[in-house]
């Protein structure tokens, strides 16, 4: 029964490709097939070149976001060495305003 039906799909497709064949004299389906083919290889060639092109642009915007994460953090630890830096400054006031007033 397999066998059959496989026999009749083809058989089905053959009569297609002859219809086909008949709303295009002069050209076989050997070329349609070929000029399909090359057709479907350009647009995947285009679809992969825009792809490619894509990939490039979110590459370099990592990059630049890479480094501008870069540069927040090491803003970020100056700032927080600086502020600890003001507080030491307090605190050794603190003291000896306190060492000040007990004397």
């Amino acid at each position: 029964m397999f066998q059959q039906d496989v026999i009749m799909n083809l058989l089905s497709n053959l009569q297609q490709d002859e219809k086909v064949d008949r709303t295009q004299p002069g050209i076989s389906s050997q070329v349609r097939t070929m000029e399909n083919g090359k057709v479907a290889d350009t647009a995947n060639s285009e679809k992969e070149r825009s792809l490619l092109v894509k990939i490039s642009e979110l590459q370099s915007r990592m990059i630049t976001l890479t480094d501008e994460l870069i540069a927040a953090k090491t803003k970020h630890v100056q700032l927080q060495q600086e502020l600890n830096a003001l507080y030491y400054r307090e605190e050794i006031e603190d003291v000896r305003d306190e060492d000040i007033e007990e004397t």
